[in-house]
């Protein structure tokens, strides 16, 4: 498994089927290496902007629906994309209240 090309893989990933499918298909390719796969996915969420994690937990929900019966890759993944999860779900609720709460401030 080369590092630099999965840094490359998910700093263009997209939330096109065959952007998620290819870097899905990539990483299973290398489920002997899913604690590395996955720490770098989760390095590269973390630098990535809130657009572009989109398609990062689009990724991890690919791989864990395609993974079954790769228990090590599951794992990893669940735990890292679980954590993830929970970090945009906070961020896109910050997103949708401010609106409200400019609004609510002009009037």
């Amino acid at each position: 498994m080369n590092r630099e090309s999965l840094v490359q893989r998910l700093q263009t990933l997209n939330i096109s089927q065959q952007s998620i499918e290819g870097t899905s298909k990539w990483c299973l390719f290398y489920v002997k290496d899913a604690k590395t796969v996955v720490n770098i996915w989760a390095e590269e969420f973390g630098r990535a902007s809130p657009e572009r994690r989109i398609a990062f937990l689009y990724l991890a929900n690919h791989i864990l629906q395609v993974s079954h019966g790769l228990p090590a890759l599951e794992t990893e993944t669940a735990v890292h994309a679980k954590g993830s999860y929970a970090v945009t779900a906070h961020s896109l609720g910050l997103w949708a209240l401010a609106p409200l709460g400019r609004s609510q401030a002009r009037g």
